[in-house]
């Protein structure tokens, strides 16, 4: 009988804690049990090294060095049900690094720290990390660098070149926005470098103009992005608008300027490069920016300038949220005679249902007055968005809406578009449609009993039956919920 069913004292306890039993043990069969389960365990093994280069009489750093290189340099593909345990190598890694620190040995952790790092980013092209699982290991490891960097006080100039030209060369994100980062660290000496470097590749990049043709290029995103947080540490918002209007081949990017000009309060400033943009992208204009155009006339008091703005946008592609930015700028007495004007636009365009289709959720009209509706039921008007709807069909998920709304005062209605609806989550012919399908057919039986016409749910019951009838777990669910039907 072992000794688990004897209930002895050295037995486990039951609760996954082993220490009492190891206790027990002589030191010669812990070391036996150890050393036979590392030969089978890289954890454990990795663990046992880790010990040994990290004990306070360890005279260099170049085990750890060696340990790093066999934990992080992998001869095989690291596949997705691998990368699991593969980070949890590294991070075993990082923290014992944070007790190198404590140690204080922190030239040493720089020094490992990014010599990890690299490691990190070479074997990120050799993994499937969709999971995820290495960028808080890496963004741990890179919040130790920085903490060692602070303990070291480490020579600003040194530490300035080798973050830019990690920075640069780099395809990953590992000291992406560095000189922020790291900015009480380098202090002016170390920042006056970083901008020396930045501004020898920033030379040698040449200015985008509007209609200019821009492909991305890692150099030149990666050097604007440091002249940028260069220009940011100064608080000087003019060398920012240099450095951001370096390129001007987007409208995005009068954007980007005008916003920091808004932020800086400069709102004159801010127009004038928003109409600039909108001007030089008259045919391609980006909606941030036409919004952000009119924001500004509209606090800058510009009250006619905001309006002929907002109904330019509104009047081509009229729908609720350039509805909404109309309603925004226009002065609250004017606003009944703009919003008559809007909603007379918006029907002048629409194609109304007609036929057999008409107040029913069709499917060759369902999208047509969307826009018309959305903007009537935001404004709580439920009859005008039905009738809407009737006039020129919305999409489903609006019918829906409304459905609801006119359950209580019209259920027969209500009753009209679930029965539309009921053959669309059919068609979708899985478990999740067929119970949609079911839950609305009880639903349309209470309405049609409440509106008077029971005999009418027994005859489209019996036709929903009678055609899917084969679709034997939509015959269950509906068995379940209406019993047998003959």
């Amino acid at each position: 009988m072992s000794s688990r069913s004897r209930g002895s004292t050295n037995a486990l306890d039951g609760k996954g804690d082993a220490r009492p039993f190891l206790s027990s043990l002589p030191k010669t069969r812990l070391v036996e049990l150890l050393a036979d389960h590392a030969m089978f365990c890289d954890r454990l093994l990795d663990t046992l090294q880790l010990e040994a280069v990290c004990t306070p009489t360890a005279p260099d750093a170049s085990g750890f060095r060696s340990m790093i290189d066999r934990v992080i340099r992998p001869h095989t593909f690291v596949s997705y049900r691998e990368s699991f345990d593969f980070s949890g190598r590294i991070d075993d890694l990082v923290d014992r690094l944070g007790t190198l620190l404590k140690d204080g040995r922190d030239g040493d952790v720089i020094a490992l720290t990014e010599h990890l790092l690299r490691g990190c980013e070479h074997v990120l092209g050799n993994m499937d990390d969709s999971a995820g699982t290495m960028q808080p290991v890496m963004e741990r490891a890179a919040a130790l660098h920085l903490e060692a960097c602070r303990s070291a006080r480490a020579d600003p100039i040194e530490l300035a070149l080798r973050l830019f030209t990690w920075e640069m060369t780099t395809e990953w994100d590992t000291f992406f926005h560095a000189v922020l980062t790291y900015a009480d660290v380098l202090g002016d000496v170390g920042i006056a470098e970083y901008r020396r470097l930045a501004e020898d590749v920033w030379r040698e990049i040449s200015p985008l103009a509007p209609g200019d043709r821009c492909e991305f290029d890692s150099r030149r995103f990666r050097t604007a992005a440091v002249m940028e947080d260069l220009a940011r540490l100064t608080g000087d918002v003019d060398e920012l608008v240099r450095v951001l209007g370096r390129d001007l081949s987007s409208s995005y990017r009068f954007h980007q300027i005008a916003a920091e000009l808004r932020e800086s309060g400069r709102l004159d400033d801010a127009i004038t490069w928003a109409e600039r943009g909108l001007c030089a992208f008259s045919d391609n204009r980006d909606d941030r920016l036409v919004r952000l155009t009119i924001e500004l006339h509209h606090a800058s008091g510009h009250q006619e300038q905001a309006m002929d703005l907002a109904w330019a946008t509104y009047e081509p592609n009229p729908n609720q949220e350039t509805y909404r930015q109309l309603q925004a700028v226009v002065p609250s007495k004017q606003w009944p005679d703009f919003r008559a004007r809007a909603i007379a636009h918006l029907r002048s365009i629409l194609r109304p249902v007609s036929g057999s289709d008409a107040g029913h959720p069709s499917e060759h009209h369902r999208a047509d007055g969307s826009s018309l509706v959305a903007i009537l039921l935001a404004e709580e008007c439920p009859e005008d968005a039905w009738q809407a709807a009737r006039d020129y069909g919305c999409s489903e998920t609006l019918w829906t809406q409304l459905a609801r709304l006119r359950e209580d005062q019209h259920p027969l209605d209500a009753a009209a578009v679930y029965e539309y609806l009921i053959e669309q989550r059919i068609g979708c012919k899985d478990k999740r449609g067929y119970r949609g399908a079911t839950e609305l057919l009880v639903r349309v039986e209470a309405l049609m009993s409440r509106g008077g016409q029971p005999e009418s749910f027994r005859k489209l019951l019996e036709a929903t039956i009678d055609k899917h009838r084969r679709k034997r777990n939509l015959m269950k669910l509906i068995t379940a919920s209406f019993g047998e039907i003959e």
